[in-house]
């Protein structure tokens, strides 16, 4: 299975889950076409491995806070 089909796959059964997706192809196309499919980053290798926790923080943190945001509002309209 290649990257955008485990991609797709981990959308259908968890959409929550945040992926980065890490290749050593060299394709704008696929790297658009991961980001189109729910990808929330897509890395080149090799890399440092400070491209993976910018300022400090990792990349997928973002991700994570969208979540607690859509847990608290859907948690406070049922009140």
């Amino acid at each position: 299975m290649d990257g955008i089909k485990l991609l797709s796959w981990m959308r259908e059964h968890d959409p929550e889950v945040p992926v980065i997706m890490v290749t050593a192809i060299h394709d704008i196309s696929t790297a658009l076409e991961a980001i189109r499919r729910g990808a929330y980053d897509y890395i080149l290798k090799p890399f440092e491995k400070d491209q993976l926790f910018p300022g400090g923080r990792p990349r997928a943190a973002t991700p994570a806070l969208v979540l607690e945001n859509r847990n608290y509002q859907t948690t406070c309209n049922r009140r």
